[in-house]
């Protein structure tokens, strides 16, 4: 006789099949707002302003553009009416048309920054708009004292959870901004948080444009990425490194570098929540151009993998999203945290046409554990650039050649041949790799410290060979006087050290601009001691050799040679 279960117990079965067990195994999904024909909705556009508002639960887009088109309207996505509206103005006064602008929501008002506007025209007005009113009014904020920010575009920043100050950091006018700034809302004026005039530093990122970011707390602001090369600096573009600021205590730090390189992605926030009775926090960053002339082979994401770093730890992973639909890949879009998810707007997408698509990764915090992590293994992936090749070929035909060259012609006999062969070497090499280093760099190549010191190293290197057939006549005049061969020994020895010199402290500014990573510089300070020590044991034991042989004087034109340091 069969034994019928209880209905009791077949619900009990039912409702752990059906909430239960999605609750525990729930992913990030992608999911398409997709409105009726009917509805109006903004036009396809990139680089917009793109914010929530949490008391009204809507999202709101400002501005972008579209080609030589920009913006200068205002659109409200109602996200429990699923339907877009344009914001009607109480007057005419409201922000210039422009792009790739700084925007948050602090206290009902929504707050608009920098950009660029017609006629490549940037601005640092600030704007404001009510959203808790009965009708929206924009006003222009004329700051009540302080020190006004540079006008840039391409700069982030934002507020943290509708609430506290306007953060604006880095980005780009007529060169790159070191600086980052926040506008205190309730003073209305601005303070400087970070101001560096010196670009060379491990404590703060490379001045930069079209990095993404968001705000991890009230005054925490993570990055990502950018163009740094151009605007009066080098570097890689797009680049790769993620820093963190904490805006109380005015600090940078680095943190752990994932995926390739990247600009024009777009960063925000996941929801909050709850695991094992810890609060935990996840930020997410998706699409963005990987690469540029600059690179020669390059890794790119799938159109359905992501990046999520936990705030907490500053730990980066590559997620990949499984769901029925998935955005196409896309650069220039807007990312914005939501009460249901994080929702993304507009961009380029990968056929290079214009979108006005609205997308929501669905989820919070705690279902980024439960996302199926990518087959990219520990966030390496793959990329050649015309900058990896500069650095290479600058550092074996420089720290390697060219100073074992001029170590073989001081501190060894028999060294003319070994010296020439290790030299030309070593100058072809520097050569190539000074091509490279115009190739990568989009432009203004000797506007900033390192190309103009490669410049001057590569003369004197150049120099040193017209040196050397200069000095072969003067050896076989026997009746031209003593004087010539000093200052031709003098300038040959003494170019020679200068260029030694400059290259190491080249190589080291360099790998500032390429934002190495931390086990390059090791090797490379491991590199300079090594070679200080070898000098330093060389010298020593070359003047007790002098010494011990100073009462027989050697020829003069062996004098010469032991007391030339050549390239």
């Amino acid at each position: 006789m069969a034994i019928m279960p209880h209905s009791d117990t077949v619900w009990t079965v039912v409702v752990l099949v059906c909430c239960v067990l999605p609750m525990c195994c729930a992913e990030l999904q992608w999911l398409k707002l997709s409105s009726s024909a009917d509805d109006l909705e903004p036009l396809p556009r990139q680089q917009c302003a793109m914010v929530y508002y949490e008391s009204g639960d809507e999202v709101i887009v400002f501005g972008g553009r579209k080609g030589a088109t920009l913006f200068d309207d205002t659109w409200i996505y109602s996200v429990p009416g699923g339907s877009w509206s344009p914001v009607v103005y109480d007057d005419d006064m409201k922000p210039a048309a422009r792009f790739s602008m700084v925007a948050g929501v602090s206290d009902s008002y929504l707050y608009v920054t920098m950009g660029q506007g017609r006629d490549g025209v940037c601005y640092n007005d600030v704007w404001k708009l009510n959203l808790g009113g009965s009708f929206y009014k924009w006003e222009e904020v004329i700051p009540a004292s302080g020190e006004l920010p540079e006008p840039r575009y391409g700069a982030v920043g934002g507020t943290y959870c509708n609430h506290g100050d306007v953060y604006v950091s880095l980005g780009f006018s007529s060169q790159r901004q070191y600086s980052t700034y926040r506008f205190d809302t309730a003073q209305e004026v601005w303070q400087e948080v970070a101001d560096y005039i010196y670009p060379y530093s491990p404590f703060h990122p490379n001045a930069r444009k079209f990095h993404s970011g968001t705000m991890t707390g009230e005054n925490r602001l993570l990055i990502d990425g950018g163009c740094l090369s151009g605007g009066g600096t080098g570097g890689p573009c797009p680049s790769a490194d993620s820093w963190m600021l904490d805006g109380e205590r005015k600090t940078w730090s680095r943190i752990g570098d994932c995926g390739p390189a990247r600009m024009l992605s777009a960063m925000a926030l996941l929801p909050a929540a709850s695991v094992d009775g810890v609060l935990v926090s996840y930020a997410v960053m998706y699409g963005g151009i990987d690469h540029s002339n600059q690179y020669i082979s390059y890794t790119s994401l799938a159109d359905n993998e992501l990046m999520v770093i936990d705030v907490s730890s500053q730990q980066w992973q590559i997620k990949s999203i499984v769901s029925s639909e998935s955005p196409s890949w896309r650069s220039g879009h807007s990312m914005v945290m939501t009460s249901s998810g994080v929702m993304m707007f507009g961009g380029v997408i990968s056929s290079a046409s214009l979108s006005n698509e609205l997308w929501l990764l669905s989820g919070n915090s705690s279902d980024v554990d439960d996302t199926m992590t990518s087959s990219v293994t520990q966030c390496w992936v793959y990329s050649i650039s015309y900058i990896t090749i500069h650095g290479c070929l600058m550092f074996i035909g420089s720290a390697i050649f060219l100073h074992w060259g001029g170590w073989v012609a001081r501190y060894t006999r028999r060294w003319r041949l070994a010296h020439i062969v290790i030299q030309v070497c070593g100058l072809c090499m520097c050569v190539c790799g000074f091509i490279f280093a115009c190739l990568s760099v989009q432009s203004d190549h000797f506007q900033f410290a390192h190309g103009l010191l490669g410049l001057v190293i590569l003369i004197l290197c150049l120099v040193q060979p017209c040196n050397a057939l200069i000095r072969i006549p003067l050896l076989s005049s026997k009746s031209g006087p003593d004087w010539r061969m000093k200052l031709w020994t003098y300038f040959h020895s003494t170019s020679g050290r200068v260029a030694l010199v400059l290259s190491l402290v080249n190589i080291s500014l360099g790998l500032f601009l390429a934002v190495a990573q931390f086990y390059l510089w090791v090797g490379w300070l491991v590199c300079v001691f090594f070679y200080i020590l070898i000098y330093i044991v060389s010298e020593i034991y070359l003047q007790i050799s002098l010494s011990r042989k100073r009462p027989s004087t050697p020829p003069e034109g062996e004098q010469v040679q032991m007391s030339a340091v050549t390239l």
